[in-house]
């Protein structure tokens, strides 16, 4: 059995920096009306930012199929194209049949690890993403009670045509292509006894509820869609752009959840008014719809099959509860691991003792004495409530062998994001061993971010020389520890080295879990 490695919790954020004051106007096109609602939001936030960075929306410039040629022709700067349209997205596992319970669970899912490495490859494909958004939902429907999973044996259930229905083939279901015109009248005839049932006042209106009186009380299947520049056209928008493009494509993915929230609601409370049953499922239902999935993935492909297990595991799995903000903490002298491929200054100066200078070979280690203040609470500015008291230097052999003496505990590896100093990354690594994993050796593994907020490009660029380190960083902690041991946190541009390395996995003979 190989060993694995726990991926156990990713905040990603998509981040960029200003860096230029020019702006621009950008051309964006996308089909449908609920993307086309979230693209006027997107344009909306821009407007509000007051940076001068503008979108020209042209609608019905190409079908979902011709997005990314017209994007790749230079007809428009962003695309937001349906997830099945884009190669590396084709079979996400974040669009599997009844994952999520609702909007939020799927947001959780493309925060996570899951979301990370899906945007990995789609870069890989030469796009930079620029968020995912979950534009529309839909729940399943029958004209025949559903109460658990096995109801779904037999049931003859409408699949569109670039849905390759194999999970609910898998499931016992007869899955029916069929054009989502044909729907209403097919249920009427009987042809079908199922379908997905979008979750809007639209299906209220078409009379979905006079026929359809039984549902999956989950979503069915997500509408999930890719917000997409080139990285060639990334490459020269200014730096003051990409910040805010991104963090307004990344707030329109987190509106969105409210949205869906609220017509799942008007639904369901139409539905249940017209005598409609909304059929909850149990744990060990879901788990079969996950090891339904995992069936239609072939043995040798083994990171999509580990993505379908942490895509279920990251919905399901409810948020760490953060320190009470009103709570104030006491106080704490932590000693912090820290392992980087920055260039060292003075070790005898903790908050500059290390630069923003790349070091190419090999990585120097050495131990944090942090302190953290009384009274501090949850929020606070980390530079204001802690400091760091001293740093010792370690060879390679003495910051391992600290690992094999406490072999038992588990370890916890910190990447932090952009826009982050030396001091930075060990103040958060502190207050995440003892807010957090008090239990755990905790890491801080600190690339050289410039920890300026106009120096996205630098960082941007670190990355590229701190993937290959991260990844022989790696290769010397699973030497020394058992993986299965291991849990690694990234956050923002530090999930650039997590994903690249959950790549590698398969090469080195390890499993991610």
């Amino acid at each position: 059995m190989k060993p694995y490695i726990s991926l156990a919790a990713v905040f990603l954020i998509c981040c960029a920096a200003p860096h230029e004051t020019r702006a621009d106007d950008y051309r964006i096109t996308t089909v449908g009306d609920d993307a086309a609602s979230a693209v006027q939001r997107m344009a909306d936030r821009l407007q509000a930012d007051g940076n001068g960075a503008t979108l020209s929306f042209l609608p019905g410039l190409a079908s979902a199929g011709e997005m990314l040629n017209v994007l790749d022709a230079g007809l428009v700067d962003i695309v937001v194209v349906p997830f099945p349209f884009v190669p590396a997205l084709a079979r996400s596992p974040l669009q599997e049949p009844f994952m999520a319970r609702d909007a939020i669970e799927v947001r959780k899912a493309i925060d996570s690890e899951v979301g990370a490495f899906e945007k990995a490859e789609v870069e890989q494909a030469g796009y930079r993403v620029l968020d995912f958004w979950h534009v529309s939902s839909s729940i399943f429907g029958s004209t025949r009670p559903v109460l658990e999973v096995q109801d779904l044996q037999g049931l003859k259930v409408r699949q569109g045509a670039e849905d390759d229905g194999q999970t609910l083939l898998a499931l016992g279901a007869a899955p029916v292509t069929l054009a989502f015109g044909e729907v209403f009248a097919s249920l009427q005839a009987g042809a079908i006894d199922s379908s997905a049932v979008p979750l809007n006042e639209t299906s209220v209106a078409l009379g979905f509820a006079d026929i359809v009186t039984n549902y999956v009380d989950r979503l069915y299947v997500p509408s999930l869609y890719a917000v997409l520049i080139s990285e060639e056209r990334w490459a020269g928008v200014p730096f003051a752009d990409q910040h805010h493009l991104a963090k307004a494509a990344e707030e329109v993915g987190e509106s969105l959840v409210d949205k869906l929230l609220q017509q799942a609601q008007a639904f369901r409370t139409q539905g249940l008014s017209r005598g409609a049953a909304f059929n909850g499922w149990a744990v060990q239902d879901v788990e079969q719809v996950r090891l339904a999935s995992l069936s239609a993935i072939s043995l040798d492909r083994p990171v999509d099959r580990e993505l379908v297990n942490l895509a279920f595991a990251n919905a399901a799995a409810d948020p760490v509860p953060p320190p009470d903000a009103a709570e104030p903490r006491p106080e704490a002298e932590i000693i912090l691991l820290y392992a980087t491929d920055r260039v060292r200054v003075d070790l005898q100066r903790p908050d500059t003792a290390y630069s923003s200078d790349r070091r190419l070979r090999g990585h120097d280690f050495g131990v944090a004495n942090v302190k953290l203040k009384a009274g501090r609470k949850f929020g606070n500015d980390l530079e204001d409530v802690s400091s760091i008291e001293s740093l010792t230097a370690l060879g390679e052999g003495a910051f391992l062998n600290r690992l094999r003496m406490n072999a038992d505990r588990p370890v916890v590896i910190f990447i932090h994001g952009y826009n982050n100093s030396f001091a930075d990354s060990i103040r958060r690594g502190a207050t995440i061993q003892e807010d957090i994993a008090a239990k755990s050796t905790v890491i801080s593994y600190t690339w050289p971010s410039d920890g300026e907020l106009l120096s996205y490009g630098y960082d941007e660029s670190s990355t590229d020389t701190a993937e290959q380190n991260f990844k022989l960083f790696m290769d010397k902690i699973t030497g020394a520890v058992d993986a299965e041991n291991i849990s690694i946190v990234a956050h923002s541009m530090g999930s650039r080295l997590l994903t690249k390395y959950l790549a590698s996995l398969p090469e080195r003979g390890i499993d991610a879990r």
